[in-house]
């Protein structure tokens, strides 16, 4: 039997379609899940991988992205923290959300930030909807400060994967908008992972532009740009 439950937390609304549920299950009767780090059958991530996961010590890993914005990462894209943020974003394992928010809540101590609120980095609803919800939202549920669902991507972009930095800045040019007043707040940007920050980047220009203070921005983790 499975070890860990995957339920999405009460604050998220939205869950999966009813037809990728029921393609899922019989999925899993054919094909029985293994855990997205050890392998093991019946686990989409066991209980000792989420022992391991919380064990895993915080690697602070700082940079500035094009001089507009400070940000950093709880450790590096590889190993236990990739295989993670995959089950947390494509394998359905949502609940994975809270161990990783552990880690921004002790990496945000460690910085020493003084912040207002956080802002998770949002998905197209197409995307969305084909997920069921956004692992940053989540993320950003499970902090200890308010949370203010206040961008949108207007756009959809192509996949960043197999991007270079240019391409990236020009996929998300002009694709996020604020549609809520953040005048005069400090705010906290919340995303999964960090590559050349341009997604991080296209949000901070929404959120200037709708009046904010300061931007940073915090992922668990960092990948080679």
């Amino acid at each position: 039997m499975p070890g860990f439950i995957t339920k999405i937390p009460k604050a998220q609304k939205h869950t999966p379609g009813l037809f990728a549920s029921i393609s899922n299950a019989l999925l899993d009767l054919i094909f029985p899940p293994r855990c997205e780090h050890c392998n093991r059958v019946d686990f989409r991530w066991c209980d000792d991988c989420l022992a391991d996961l919380n064990a895993l010590p915080i690697d602070l890993q700082e940079r500035r992205i094009l001089n507009q914005l400070s940000a950093a990462s709880t450790g590096s894209h590889i190993g236990l923290l990739q295989h993670a943020i995959h089950a947390l974003k494509y394998a359905n394992v949502p609940t994975l959300s809270e161990p990783l928010a552990e880690r921004l809540i002790n990496a945000l101590h460690q910085l020493g930030w003084a912040v207002d609120c956080s802002v998770p980095v949002p998905m197209h609803p197409t995307r969305l909807a084909q997920r069921g919800y956004n692992q940053a939202a989540l993320l950003a549920h499970h902090l200890l400060l308010p949370m203010i669902d206040g961008l949108e991507r207007i756009r959809e972009t192509r996949s960043q994967v197999g991007l270079t930095r240019e391409e990236r800045l020009q996929n998300v040019q002009g694709a996020f908008l604020a549609k809520e007043d953040f005048n005069e707040k400090t705010v906290l940007l919340i995303d999964d992972v960090l590559t050349t920050g341009a997604t991080l980047i296209g949000c901070t220009q929404a959120l200037y532009q709708a009046g904010a203070h300061q931007v940073f921005a915090l992922t668990v983790s960092q990948a080679n740009s």
